[in-house]
């Protein structure tokens, strides 16, 4: 039964009701790695049917995994006079305060996004003011924040009810984690809602050309310490994971088609209308020529998004050539933007049996960390080569992808872990999965992927795909 002892005295320090160092002091249950595997499989389900609740879904499994009174998701908003944190998301005895919102710098929220690390808080009314009125009372509070494009974005929390619950240094890992899955789960939600306008004005000015835009979400695979004991879920979600990626693959077509194809658009309107007020015929001519070279290029652009989206049921003998074409002009706004030299050398080779589609995506995912690595630079250029090789560990015979560019190149420390999930070089990482899902397209296709990067001089990925027959 809980105490009815009077409330602790309120206190003029934020640090004299923070108590994250007893966490490496307290008694620490072991991780239930089956319980984490299956919640892990439930996110991926409600990411992929129901992305509007995927928050609650968050809360919900923090809260059970923990065993706490409540948990929930704050994000960061601006107000009339100072920023707030609004509960999009709550999980137990603190629903009712749903969509409700304390100042920035008012909430726990506030001090955890200002030190960026996760914090235990020890009754937080004590020193927040705003919060003596939440009932049930709050006896600890744990927090962990997240960031969305860079920049901190909101926390995930779990809270004691109860003076003689309190949370451990699993507790604190598992918010961790959650918290990185809140922040990937948050973005798509964003991105799906920005895809679905820009498909309506798509369709409305390229009529049959448009593209009935998909789900487009990234999500997050944590890393099993022990794989022994819970090997076949893990398994169940890295495909899941996979085939997500695919999945964020095409969404993230959205942005880059409303550009490129906004772009030539509005210089056919232009040009239109010069030619209508133009002075004489040739001027005339001279306009709608150049209108139909704009919209030449449109159908080029549609073309390509159609090859790239398209879904093979099974392998196929594939030209490499129009694969490697297909992923450039995926990338080809940026690439012009950019002021990139753009290098293809195709040596002989014959078709190569495979997916298609997954190998597009790879190179797609190799060119977008080239186009990436080379912001900033004085001297860009990107080379694409395709030529038939050997394989010296297997004496296969194979056909060799290279992707090459004059970037920054990355740390030997970021080297050493570029194929872990959530692991990236950027200052934008997204979900970091670019990579981990490449080298598992190039396993699934019997190959491997080498990379070699120094800083300041470049990067070079070497992708070694060999010859198979149907049977294989």
């Amino acid at each position: 039964m809980e105490t009815t002892n009077a409330r602790s005295t309120n206190v003029n320090c934020v640090d004299d009701v923070l108590i994250t160092s007893e966490l490496a002091t307290r008694p620490s249950r072991p991780p239930d790695y089956e319980a984490q595997s299956q919640a892990m499989l439930d996110l991926a389900d409600e990411l992929r049917v129901n992305p509007g609740g995927v928050l609650h879904k968050v809360a919900d499994l923090t809260m059970q995994l923990c065993h706490a009174g409540s948990a929930g998701i704050s994000i960061l908003e601006p107000g009339p006079e100072r920023d707030i944190f609004r509960w999009h998301a709550i999980a137990g005895g603190l629903t009712s305060n749903l969509h409700g919102s304390l100042p920035r710098d008012a909430s726990p929220c506030g001090t955890v996004i200002e030190r960026n690390q996760v914090l235990l808080f020890s009754e937080p009314d004590r020193f927040y003011a705003e919060m003596r009125g939440v009932e049930p009372r709050i006896y600890e509070s744990l927090l962990a924040p997240w960031p969305a494009d860079g920049t901190p974005a909101g926390t995930l929390w779990v809270v004691s009810r109860s003076p003689q619950h309190r949370f451990d240094s699993e507790d604190a890992r598992i918010v961790q984690t959650l918290a990185r899955f809140a922040s990937a789960a948050h973005q798509t939600v964003l991105a799906l809602d920005k895809a679905y306008a820009s498909q309506a004005d798509l369709e409305k000015r390229v009529e049959e050309s448009a593209f009935l835009l998909s789900d487009a979400f990234k999500v997050l695979r944590r890393e099993m310490a022990d794989r022994e004991q819970a090997d076949s879920r893990r398994r169940q979600a890295e495909r899941a994971l996979r085939e997500t990626e695919k999945q964020a693959a095409v969404g993230r077509l959205s942005e880059s088609i409303v550009h490129q194809i906004g772009n030539p658009l509005d210089a056919v309107s232009n040009l239109l209308f010069m030619a209508e007020y133009a002075a004489s015929v040739p001027e005339a001519r001279q306009y709608l020529a150049r209108a139909q070279a704009e919209l030449t290029r449109v159908g080029r652009m549609t073309r390509g998004r159609r090859h790239f989206d398209r879904r093979s049921s099974g392998a196929a003998l594939s030209d490499l050539g129009e694969i490697v074409d297909s992923a450039l002009s995926h990338h080809e706004g940026r690439i012009r933007h950019s002021g990139i030299t753009t290098l293809r050398r195709f040596r002989l080779h014959r078709p190569l049996l495979c997916f298609s589609f997954e190998i597009r995506q790879l190179l797609v995912n190799l060119v977008g960390n080239s186009i990436e690595a080379m912001k900033g630079t004085v001297h860009r250029r990107l080379l694409v080569r395709v030529c038939a090789t050997h394989d010296r560990k297997t004496s296969r015979a194979c056909v060799c992808i290279t992707v090459a560019d004059t970037g920054t190149g990355m740390p030997a420390a970021i080297r050493q872990r570029l194929f872990e999930p959530f692991v990236t070089a950027w200052t934008d990482p997204g979900a970091g999965l670019g990579l981990w899902v490449s080298r598992e397209i190039a396993s699934k296709h019997k190959g491997n992927m080498q990379i070699r990067s120094s800083q300041g001089k470049g990067t070079v990925v070497a992708v070694r795909l060999p010859y198979l027959e149907p049977s294989n």
